[in-house]
């Protein structure tokens, strides 16, 4: 599945269960870094490994981004592939590894 189509349909789910519009906007912030992360590189939502999700973590983190704003981010990546993988689109979570605090 193409990583933009994902994303949208992740955070229509997000509205339609009753998240904040603020919510909702921070995780579409969040993952424009992802799409565009996995644009770069030509990969679709399925390809992600957790090799890659490191990857983009640390190019996240290589940024100067706040331990609160790489938490942020990983929160928003596992939210969105836990969300793949109940609708069955992904079969696994590379991000699920990622604990809270710097890598």
């Amino acid at each position: 599945m193409i990583t933009a189509t994902a994303i949208a349909q992740f955070l229509r789910y997000l509205k339609f269960n009753g998240r904040a519009p603020l919510t909702v906007t921070n995780y579409h912030y969040d993952l424009e870094h992802l799409r565009k992360f996995c644009e770069k590189r030509k990969l679709e939502v399925q390809d992600v490994t957790s090799e890659t999700a490191l990857d983009f973590i640390e190019q996240y983190e290589s940024e100067g981004k706040s331990v609160a704003s790489v938490n942020r981010m990983k929160a928003s990546v596992n939210g969105l592939y836990r969300y793949l993988l109940e609708t069955c689109i992904v079969t696994k979570l590379p991000f699920a590894a990622f604990r809270h605090g710097k890598l």
